[in-house]
């Protein structure tokens, strides 16, 4: 109910026009609609809830919304099963059978997902078990008997099933095995006011984002529940959304990416003495376009003064490159930020002119940029 809730207008007959808006401006996203490994949802039609179940059943309309929606948005599925324990299977494969694979088309689902939370193990529907006489090897046992029952029901042409709460070395069907960043910008259990929700904040997205690229992570899910300080938008009570300085991060990590399925993402040096500086930079070679963009990450508080930093492109790049940048007033703003010139507006669309400029260097020598304490060019 609270996804319905966020996603849609008008009790969920229409997608929300802002996230309409917004997905415009970011590039083969997709949604992850899961819950606490805690949390036990069952398909409402299918008979089997109880009370223990009763408050977190999900409907078939529920299920037609979120394929209204990714199709219409095109940001696809990654579908959270209950971890259901005890021998439950029954609920997951309803709800998988009955539900999931009858209302939504599987060109709109990335991939099943187990729980999101590997430590609540213990958990049941009566409380916490006792790991003295519940083993974290019963677990597993449980665990794989469900995942068989769902590998084998589960369409070959669709993407993997992901065991984030079987053991790392526990393999999903047609052996992929993928890493992907659950809730990353969760961390820190809520954020905290005047930190997670300012320019700081930003800066952090785009650097951890292409961090986990560089260290072959697969996916990452930024945490996006409307209430926390880290939270990309919070709603108000006529269905807008505010945006805040997270999702300028991730507007950022999209335009790096350009919409290419696949990129190679690495680092790149600085030099004369920008490698001692807060900083960071990385290279996004975009294997559709044959386009590379280089990214340098200030997060230098040591001055409030521009400063120069020289940096080392890849080979082949040619004599010429474009500018934009993402900046704020400083690090603690919680407005006022931008990127490229632009900012989102109460409708969820982009204001303010793209800004950009050109900067050429000589033969290979290192192209010269010019940086502010906050800010990632």
């Amino acid at each position: 109910d609270d996804v319905i809730e966020y996603l849609s207008v008008d009790d969920g007959k229409e997608i929300n026009p802002y996230l309409l808006n917004f997905f415009e401006t970011v590039n083969k996203g997709h949604i992850n609609v899961n819950s606490n490994s805690g949390m036990y949802v069952f398909l409402e039609e299918s008979g089997l809830d109880d009370d223990f179940y009763r408050s977190t059943g999900v409907s078939l309309n529920d299920l037609d919304f979120l394929e209204k929606f990714a199709t219409e948005t095109g940001q696809h599925l990654v579908l959270g099963l209950p971890m259901l324990i005890e021998d439950d299977s029954e609920y997951a494969t309803t709800f998988l059978n009955d539900g999931i694979l009858q209302r939504i088309s599987t060109e709109n689902i990335i991939a099943l997902e187990y729980g999101n939370e590997p430590d609540h193990w213990t958990k049941s529907k009566k409380g916490f078990r006792d790991p003295e006489t519940f083993s974290y090897e019963s677990y597993l046992k449980e665990f794989k008997a469900l995942d068989k029952k769902i590998i084998s029901e589960w369409p070959d042409d669709v993407g993997p099933v992901l065991d984030v709460q079987g053991p790392s070395e526990f393999k999903s069907k047609g052996e992929n095995k993928e890493t992907v960043w659950g809730e990353g910008n969760a961390l820190s259990c809520g954020g905290i006011d005047g930190v997670s929700n300012t320019f700081s904040a930003s800066l952090w997205t785009v650097d951890n984002l292409l961090e986990n690229a560089v260290r072959h992570v697969s996916r990452s899910h930024i945490h996006a529940d409307m209430i926390h300080n880290y939270s990309p938008f919070t709603q108000k009570s006529n269905g807008k959304l505010i945006p805040h300085a997270t999702v300028y991060g991730m507007l950022q990590f999209s335009r790096l990416l350009d919409g290419a399925d696949q990129s190679k993402v690495y680092r790149v040096n600085l030099c004369d003495g920008s490698q001692n500086r807060h900083m960071k930079a990385y290279a996004i070679e975009n294997d559709e376009t044959g386009k590379t963009r280089v990214i340098v990450i200030s997060k230098e508080w040591r001055t409030s003064e521009e400063f120069e930093v020289k940096v080392n492109v890849p080979n082949g790049a040619g004599g010429s490159a474009r500018v934009t940048t993402m900046t704020s007033p400083n690090f603690y703003s919680t407005n006022g930020i931008k990127v490229a010139g632009q900012y989102y507006g109460d409708n969820g669309k982009l204001r303010g002119s793209y800004r950009s400029k050109t900067i050429y260097r000589d033969g290979n020598e290192p192209f010269v940029i010019y940086s502010s304490p906050a800010m990632a060019t």
